[in-house]
């Protein structure tokens, strides 16, 4: 694999760090030791572990430590002595490290071939596709002129756009107002009580999404995929979940249209296998990669399988799934919406709050915006934004939830329009 390493920037690298700490500086929070092809690479990691320690840093401490020698480290140091840019050479050395890793396992791939199905070469081929995406995020700091010309290129893209929100429209005028749309790298909590509709919300969400050209991806670990599937034949064609059960003589016709729609839809959707945390993101890096998938839905975080033997608390342990994904959603630069259970049962204690997340309260804390979906005393079904980075939170929207057809549509803001606004202009300031 020589066409995938370059030994005289390596050796310019430890140059320059051996004749300037700052060098250093400039790359140890991207640059790591395997990341080097050669003996070079156990040079950084010894100075790594000098500079935390805070001891010496000489050539000869470093000869010893890392068992490399004196003559080759002095040899660096003349190569490096005049180098420049030390963190553009550090990212060609991690480029070509990442295309070493690549090769290797289609390599292993294509050795193992006549063992492997079709889905299994899919699989493997994806999951390599994803870790080049993901180890391509770039980790930036930008300095004062960097974020000038960042603020300039954005507003010429937003003038340009004639003030469109940017980020994928839920397709609920009210809502896309508050959230200003579904934005990458960001993540979700649409939390209900047991049974009272997280997953049909979301399963609306996603016909609205879907229905408007986006991909977007349902992995359900609740509800098996043909129930989900009788839902969204309700929710986008208006019949009554009971008939479509029945396939009683008048829904053909609805029927074949939705099923026409199906097929020319950016919609993928699962079973409900379960599933570990690294298999749901493993899954959801295949098929942004893959597909272009730009919305992910996961029903429900609850349902998510312990992945080993732990001995984590239930609170712990649906944190860390919460990480997981919001780390997913910067990574491959998507949304993810995640639905969570509300501890409460039934609507006798008014507007639900974040208390009431049960052992999820952790999860809206990672999250960019919570959505609860609960009933209020007059019986009406409400839709409130009790978090929101990108607006105003505590803001109440009166839906209209048919549960014969399980189509969920937003009316209006519940209170009225006018304070609204108000509350807005004060965040606003």
């Amino acid at each position: 694999m020589s066409q995938f390493t370059d030994h005289h920037t390596e050796k310019e690298i430890i140059g320059n760090i051996l004749n300037d700490h700052s060098a250093y500086m400039d790359v140890f929070d991207i640059l790591r030791p395997d990341h080097f092809s050669s003996d070079l690479g156990s040079v950084y990691r010894a100075y790594g572990e000098q500079i935390h320690k805070k001891e010496a840093t000489d050539i000869a401490t470093l000869a010893k430590l890392s068992k490399v020698s004196g003559a080759a480290l002095a040899e660096c140091m003349d190569q490096g002595w005049m180098s420049a840019n030390v963190k553009m050479k550090a990212r060609k050395i991690i480029s070509f490290s990442h295309k070493r890793e690549t090769y290797s396992q289609c390599r292993k791939l294509v050795a193992e071939m006549e063992t492997l199905t079709s889905a299994d070469i899919s699989k493997r081929l994806s999951d390599m596709a994803a870790a080049v995406a993901m180890n391509s995020q770039s980790k930036n700091i930008y300095n004062g002129a960097d974020l000038a010309m960042r603020l300039t290129k954005m507003m010429e893209r937003r003038h340009s756009n004639k003030g469109k929100m940017e980020g994928v429209m839920t397709g609920y005028y009210c809502l896309d107002q508050i959230l200003r749309g579904l934005r990458p790298k960001r993540m979700t909590v649409i939390a209900a009580a047991t049974g009272f509709g997280k997953s049909t919300l979301a399963l609306n969400l996603l016909a609205n999404i879907t229905s408007a050209g986006h991909k977007a991806l349902f992995i359900s670990n609740e509800n098996d995929v043909d129930d989900n599937l009788d839902r969204l034949h309700g929710i986008r064609s208006g019949l009554k979940l009971k008939d479509i059960e029945e396939a009683k003589e008048d829904i053909w016709g609805p029927t074949a249209a939705f099923s026409s729609e199906l097929f020319t839809s950016g919609l993928f959707m699962s079973d409900n296998s379960p599933r570990t945390i690294d298999e749901v993101v493993g899954t959801i890096n295949r098929y942004v990669v893959q597909y272009g998938v730009e919305v992910v839905f996961v029903d429900y975080i609850g349902e998510i399988s312990v992945d080993a033997e732990t001995r984590e608390v239930e609170e712990a342990r649906l944190a860390r799934f919460a990480q997981r994904l919001v780390d997913c959603s910067k990574a491959m630069g998507i949304h993810i919406i995640v639905m969570a259970q509300l501890n409460r049962q039934g609507n006798s204690k008014g507007r639900p709050t974040k208390s009431e997340l049960a052992s999820c309260f952790k999860i809206v804390m990672k999250a960019h915006s919570l959505l609860i979906f609960w009933q209020d005393e007059h019986k009406r079904d409400v839709l409130t934004i009790d978090k929101n980075r990108q607006g105003p939170p505590n803001v109440d929207l009166l839906t209209n939830y048919d549960r014969a057809t399980q189509k969920i549509e937003v009316r209006e803001y519940l209170r009225e329009l006018p304070k609204l606004e108000e509350e807005k202009k004060q965040w606003r300031k």
